[in-house]
């Protein structure tokens, strides 16, 4: 009979150091799946701290813009600065344009226009007048009037 307690009393003892060992094991568990969820978490905030950063780039760009005549200024400089491409502004980005003018010919009026530096977009510049078509004049190649 006392062996019979003896092993009854070493076998509750295994499964007390059973328990524990299990209970160890389960929380050793549970604060590896919390460090997990705590790293996913981590990196959403990361993406969404990126995202943000990308929204308020973009919200800056097009709040610090104005379009007229058909192409976009800083809002302080219409007319006076150097205008900026609608159609990257489009793709949220601010580039400039040049200005370009054209000869007149016989054929048609000189006219000046702006063209984008990155995306060659061009857009009429209606601000400035129309040169006139020159008279008497012909293109490469064309024959005056008295000659036949």
């Amino acid at each position: 009979m006392i062996t019979e307690i003896s092993q009854m009393i070493n076998g509750v003892k295994m499964t007390i150091d059973g328990i524990s060992f299990l209970s160890s094991v389960n929380k050793q568990f549970n604060k590896a799946e919390a460090d997990l969820r705590f790293a996913d978490i981590a990196k959403q905030m990361i993406s969404l701290t990126q995202q943000l950063s990308e929204l308020q780039r973009i919200l800056a760009v097009r709040v610090a813009v104005t379009q007229v005549d058909g192409v976009f200024w800083k809002n302080e400089e219409v007319h006076s600065g150097v205008p900026f491409c609608p159609k990257c502004h489009d793709r949220d980005k601010l580039y400039q344009m040049q200005e370009f003018e054209t000869k007149p010919t016989s054929f048609s009026e000189g006219f000046v226009y702006w063209q984008c530096t990155v995306c060659s977009h061009t857009v009429a510049r209606t601000d400035k007048p129309r040169t006139p078509k020159v008279a008497g004049y012909f293109g490469v190649g064309q024959r005056f009037p008295n000659q036949f």
